[in-house]
């Protein structure tokens, strides 16, 4: 589906992002640029817990009042957290595009963050963290990134830890939210079959701006090679290895989405073929490849027995060291399928929606614009090398043993 892109941003410094097309079915979001890359120790988790309680409305809108709407108005409202943002959205009929906009404008700008609401959502997201602890893939991810970038705010748990929740107040929260809640420090998006919003957003959203803290992070410092595990309450083993690689703007991000495909997709060198088919040695193993502002990793997950794991870790290491003789051939099947996809993206109003959201919200637009070229002109010498580069002795190894539980990893170097 087509779509047309147009930006802006308003009198009072909130920034517009309209993305056009046929849908008429709307998708509004706004993302403030908080979450939990900004928190310390002794505030972790307070961007999601703050998000909780938003969503428990305001004077107005209280949030089951807009559930209730949601109901009646045949649409969905949530919200989400992440390292970086924090975003809340309404999937709505564009009939009723103006009270979307008269609900989030009314908590985003006016929330309640009282004792009461502290309190229940306390209780809530303490479920919510040991509900997670349940799913090792979960678990897995967290323990790779602590790995990974130490003490670096990249290693930071998005729903904090259980004496931070405890110890949560509405003085903290209220804090958090007037440290960041701007106009100035925000993205409000819609997407669909609506003409210009301008006139109907700056009506509701009229908050103003602030000065924002700058929080400029530096890349991670480079770690060595590192075994981090512990057992946890799953029928299966969960294995994690992870390598710290390039940002956003490098152009190396792009030759390691290629390495994502060869190794999902090559004939030459495959995960799935060589790990599960050939030595049998788990049912599924993925690949992840993601980038931020300051660095990126890379990581190749599986479930496995524990016996298998040093089988397992040696397998994806050969894997990974045959991708410094690759071939040019392999190299452009990858390619082909790695613009197909971006392709199928710009096509995919939610998926293109969350594209442009981080484009806007973090400078990437040059990446966006050049996505195709950025693809066509990698080399088998650019996959060599690179591979070269960051597939290194310096890497993390996380597990998760079958078992009984125990409280804290064990890291060894």
């Amino acid at each position: 589906m087509k779509s047309e892109i147009s930006r802006k941003t308003l009198k009072n410094g909130l920034r517009l992002l309209h993305i056009k097309n046929k849908e008429n079915k709307l998708w509004v979001e706004i993302n403030f640029k908080v979450g939990a890359e900004n928190e310390t120790a002794d505030i972790s988790g307070i961007s999601h817990y703050l998000e909780h309680v938003i969503c428990e409305g305001s004077q107005e809108y209280s949030g089951d009042k807009i559930r209730d709407e949601m109901k009646k108005l045949d649409g969905d409202f949530n919200a989400s957290t992440s390292l970086k943002r924090t975003s809340y959205f309404f999937r709505i009929q564009r009939k009723h595009f103006e009270k979307s906009l008269e609900m989030l404008s009314s908590i985003i700008q006016n929330p309640l963050i009282d004792e009461n609401q502290v309190a229940k959502e306390k209780s809530i997201i303490l479920n919510e963290m040991m509900q997670r602890k349940d799913h090792g893939h979960c678990e897995i991810d967290l323990l790779l990134l602590q790995g990974l970038f130490e003490k670096h705010p990249l290693a930071n748990d998005i729903i904090g830890n259980e004496d931070t929740i405890q110890n949560m107040t509405p003085q903290k929260l209220r804090g958090h939210y007037e440290k960041y809640y701007a106009p100035n420090n925000a993205l409000i998006t819609v997407t669909g079959n609506i003409e210009d919003p301008t006139e109907i957003i700056e009506k509701y959203f009229t908050f103003q701006p602030k000065q924002i803290p700058k929080d400029d992070f530096l890349a991670p410092a480079q770690i060595k090679q590192k075994l981090i595990q512990k057992k946890g309450d799953t029928k299966t083993t969960y294995l994690s290895i992870g390598f710290q690689t390039a940002p956003t703007t490098h152009q190396d991000s792009n030759v390691l989405a290629v390495i994502e495909k060869i190794l999902e997709h090559g004939k030459e060198i495959n995960l799935m073929d060589e790990v599960r088919h050939k030595r049998a040695l788990t049912y599924s193993i993925w690949t992840t490849n993601r980038s931020y502002k300051e660095t990126g990793f890379f990581s190749i997950q599986m479930t496995t027995e524990k016996e298998k794991v040093p089988e397992a870790s040696k397998a994806i290491l050969e894997q990974l060291k045959k991708l410094e003789t690759i071939t040019t051939k392999e190299v452009e099947n990858a390619k082909k399928k790695e613009i197909k996809d971006r392709n199928r993206q710009m096509r995919m109003p939610i998926t293109l929606h969350n594209l442009l959201i981080n484009c806007e919200l973090f400078n990437y637009w040059k990446e966006y614009e050049n996505r195709k070229e950025n693809i066509e002109c990698i080399t088998a010498e650019d996959v060599q090398r690179v591979a070269k580069q960051y597939f290194t002795e310096n890497y993390t190894q996380a597990i998760i043993e079958q078992g009984e539980k125990t409280s804290e990893p064990k890291e060894e170097c």
